[in-house]
């Protein structure tokens, strides 16, 4: 056995000590790593709507002495209402793009796969793993929402109507209280007020007894009479209040409601020319922006020149982050449109395999900006105007060949529209054929389409 000596120890002790230097000085670099304030700004305008982007234009536009609109061309104020000039509510600038141009807005109907509350919970529980009676139970109980999103009819209900124990049925609930939107299925305002109270930490018990006792003074802004009566200092009530206004109220706010008419502006156009597609306009909706440089250089006292100087700066902001998100929008679009392009030309009637990773991978950016630049982004086509996100398609991987979730999809609807109905497929059927004939799948994955294509099992599909 080989003898250690003192100075051995001394070496091993030294080599220890740096060791520890170099771990402690890794974990300081990879703390310090931040967004700047213009990356923030930038991905921020990427993320907005063009309604929302056009919104926040005028706001700027209003506060910023700087900005100016640009002149605009002949062909675009034929398609664009001249309301640059006025400060317009979301309503006024619906109502105007609608009566003085029947392009500008599009209405719902030519919208593919916008979703309302519950569709959207059901799409989430789709995607998760449960066992098949929480599923069940947690799908009745989605079914049984009001408009509001509450869950009124109790859990007794759920158990007797699925014939599942209590213990299943409140599990189904608590599942459907984690999804997006949190707290939905709670038994009213006040169950889901104080749902998200608890999610941000709060001790509920104060709130519970200014809600549950104090409605009417609250209504009347009468804070001395609470404070007195709950014994707590009316700043404290205040706070209580304030917390209270921060929440929201439904669960179902700013989802797509049956008899909602919602219209946008789409962000790209791509027309057919000879029989192929070409990228039209981008960002073609939006008022163009300059900056007064003239006004920026001028000769006043130092407080007005650094007023100007901030506004100037605010300004190159939205005008560079402007550029960036045109930038980003193009060159997605043009991803998408040349892997789908027979698609949106009509030629055929399912999308190739593409995925959010794809696109940044071949861009060279992260998958977070992608998603943003999809996020609430329409395109006006041949086809019609479709959302840019719905032209991304999963992907089943096989040896032999590559299938999109859209032509799977298809598979399964054609089996089910031959089948006899005295004798409907069952999943597993529809899985065995699918793998006979080269689409390598498995039966949970034929459920979950069948179920977001809103087709009943086979048991319930039987005459």
């Amino acid at each position: 056995m080989e003898e250690v000596t003192g100075c051995d120890i001394i070496r091993i002790k030294e080599e220890e000590k740096f060791m520890e230097i170099r771990h402690t000085t890794s974990q300081k670099l990879d703390h310090q790593f931040m967004l700047s304030e213009e990356m923030q700004y930038g991905l921020r305008v990427l993320f907005m709507s063009a309604v929302s982007l056009r919104e926040h234009i005028q706001e700027e536009f209003l506060c910023n002495p700087l900005l100016e609109m640009e002149d605009i061309s002949q062909e675009e104020q034929l398609n664009t209402p001249d309301d640059s000039s006025e400060v317009l509510s979301k309503e006024d600038y619906y109502e105007r793009s609608h009566r003085q141009n029947g392009e500008e807005l599009y209405s719902l109907d030519y919208i593919a796969n916008r979703k309302t509350l519950r569709e959207d919970l059901v799409d989430q529980i789709n995607t998760m793993e449960f066992n098949e009676e929480i599923k069940r139970a947690a799908l009745y109980i989605i079914s049984s929402l009001d408009n509001g999103g509450f869950f009124v009819d109790g859990i007794e209900n759920v158990s007797k109507a699925l014939g599942v124990s209590h213990k299943t049925a409140k599990e189904a609930l608590f599942q459907v209280q984690k999804l997006e939107p949190q707290g939905v299925g709670c038994s009213g305002v006040v169950d889901f007020i104080l749902f998200q109270l608890k999610q941000k930490g709060k001790d509920t018990t104060p709130y519970e007894q200014l809600i549950g006792c104090y409605l009417k003074e609250l209504a009347n802004g009468n804070i001395r009479k609470i404070s007195q009566e709950m014994g707590f200092s009316q700043e404290f009530i205040r706070e209580l209040i304030h917390q209270i206004k921060s929440v929201r109220f439904v669960p179902s706010m700013g989802y797509l409601t049956e008899d909602e008419n919602i219209s946008f502006i789409p962000d790209v156009e791509v027309r057919e020319e000879d029989n192929k597609l070409v990228l039209h306009r981008v960002q073609w909706k939006l008022p163009k922006l300059i900056l007064n440089t003239g006004l920026a250089k001028a000769q006043v006292d130092t407080d007005l020149k650094a007023y100007l100087l901030e506004h100037y700066r605010k300004g190159e902001q939205l005008i560079k982050s402007l550029e960036m998100r045109k930038s980003t929008l193009e060159k997605v679009s043009l991803i998408l449109i040349r892997r789908q392009e027979e698609y949106l030309l009509g030629k055929s009637e399912f999308l190739k395999s593409l995925s959010i990773k794809q696109i940044a991978e071949i861009l060279g950016v992260h998958e977070s900006t992608v998603s943003r630049t999809l996020n609430e982004k329409y395109m006006k086509t041949p086809r019609g105007i479709i959302q840019l996100k719905n032209l991304l398609s999963g992907t089943v991987n096989n040896d032999a060949k590559e299938y999109s979730k859209s032509q799977v999809e298809c598979a399964i609807l054609k089996i089910i529209r031959e089948e006899d109905s005295s004798k409907p497929h069952s999943d597993q059927n529809i899985t065995d054929i699918l793998n006979k004939n080269g689409i390598l799948i498995k039966r949970r994955t034929v459920s979950k389409y069948r179920e977001e294509a809103g087709i009943q099992s086979a048991k319930l599909r039987r005459l």
